[in-house]
């Protein structure tokens, strides 16, 4: 085990540029229980309290921790925001880390609030090379033949005018599909347009999957996706489901968790079971919730008029462990160690874990049935993606706790021509829920 600072939590609270920045530090004692105790404070048996639970830091968990060298960790894999992933280390801290390899782009050096490199500038006039070796002249931050700009075309010059599908060194923007591209998969393919030699967007896909009880998204990254309509919480949409939907629909009050087909009925004038018919058969399930999280405990039950404090009421999704309030199905946030029903979690990503009580681990902290890794897929490169971003590990999949070596995606583009690159970072562990 690494040895860490003395009880030192480090307080996250601002936001410069993304970049998430160490502003304060707070001392306080490490405990065996994260229960009732802030993010960031020190376990004794791992690093430090995340959502309940004692996790060892590590970079993309939103806390900086310089035992392990972060100098910031905005828990995202966004290259060049000020915080770079995988290593969570500053983007720039002096002008010389923004230098740009062309020679018509100007350095303009590294925002030290923001640890961002400044925008490039790109440059007119000055004397440069050409990839054939040959003389040029920067050109809007391209180094374009000799001649290229005066309106004439000339010898190895495919255009020479001021038309968008004319670049700054007088070759066409595009002449095929193949010069086209963009990281946001909502808007692929991007198509050339061959009259006029730009690069115009085809329409955006459609993610209606026809489904009333869903609500769909195009997300850049991933694509299609589409969630339950669930306000409350309940597992039911105010929708009416298509047929053969997956999804359950026809709640009656999606501000109200108590109201859904199937709930029991309460003497108290109000359609709980949302069947139009108020106050029959009243009564309602009142499961046990000694950790106070809102669900219940479904090997104690009880049939009363109304729920009494301690008690909520059966909401058809029990509660996997009603002595850990960060356990239920409201939980969302994966985690790097697992939980143990009645004991304590022992040991650590290194060496496994096991619970005090002999009990197996858990990590299904979301009460689903099922440990889903926040990282499902492993992939050879980058370069073999139709869409760049992600992350991925580079070998095989570790299971949930165990470490690998996780790869992000980040496109770099200079000009129109655009690369996707392995950000690889050794030692990661696999979160589960």
């Amino acid at each position: 085990m690494r040895t860490k600072l003395p009880y030192l939590l480090l307080a996250i609270s601002s936001l410069v540029a993304g970049c998430s920045l160490v502003v304060s530090s707070l001392v306080h004692d490490p405990v065996d229980d994260c229960d009732g105790h802030p993010d960031g404070t020190p376990c004794t048996s791992a690093e430090l309290c995340v959502s309940g639970v004692c996790t060892y830091s590590e970079c993309g968990d939103g806390y900086v921790d310089p035992t392990i060298g972060e100098q910031c960790d905005d828990a995202n894999v966004v290259a060049g925001d000020g915080c770079e992933p995988g290593r969570c280390r500053f983007t720039c801290a002096r002008d010389a880390q923004c230098e740009r390899e062309s020679p018509c782009v100007g350095n303009t050096g590294c925002d030290r609030e923001t640890h961002v490199c400044k925008p490039a500038a790109p440059l007119s006039g000055a004397a440069c090379f050409r990839e054939d070796s040959s003389a040029g002249t920067c050109r809007n931050g391209t180094c374009a033949a000799a001649g290229c700009g005066n309106g004439v075309l000339g010898a190895g010059e495919e255009c020479d005018d001021t038309t968008p599908g004319c670049a700054s060194d007088c070759q066409y923007v595009c002449d095929g599909d193949t010069t086209c591209s963009t990281s946001d998969v909502c808007a692929n393919p991007v198509a050339c347009n061959a009259p006029t030699h730009t690069c115009d967007p085809l329409p955006a896909p459609s993610c209606d999957d026809a489904d009333a009880c869903t609500a769909e998204r195009c997300d850049p990254t991933t694509g299609c996706a589409s969630a339950l309509v669930d306000s409350d919480s309940d597992g039911y949409a105010p929708g009416e489901c298509k047929p053969g939907s997956s999804h359950m629909g026809r709640d009656c009050d999606d501000a109200n968790p108590s109201r859904h087909p199937g709930a029991s009925e309460m003497l108290n004038s109000v359609d709980e079971d949302c069947d139009m018919i108020v106050d029959e058969n009243p009564g309602v399930n009142c499961l046990l919730d000694a950790d106070g999280d809102g669900w219940g405990d479904a090997g104690d039950v009880l049939f009363l008029p109304a729920c009494p404090a301690g008690r909520v009421v059966d909401r058809g999704t029990d509660d996997c462990d009603d002595g850990n309030g960060t356990v239920s199905p409201e939980a969302h946030t994966a985690s790097a160690t697992p939980y143990c029903v009645g004991g304590s979690v022992q040991g650590n990503t290194t060496s496994g874990f096991s619970c005090s009580n002999g009990a197996s681990p858990s990590w299904d902290w979301n009460c689903d049935g099922s440990a889903a890794p926040s990282v499902p897929t492993a992939l050879a490169d980058c370069a073999s993606l139709s869409a760049c971003g992600g992350s991925y590990w580079s070998g095989a999949v570790p299971a949930c706790g165990a470490k690998g070596t996780l790869r992000t995606c980040a496109q770099s583009c200079v000009l129109v021509l655009c690369s996707c690159a392995n950000n690889d970072s050794a030692g990661v562990a696999q979160r589960c829920l």
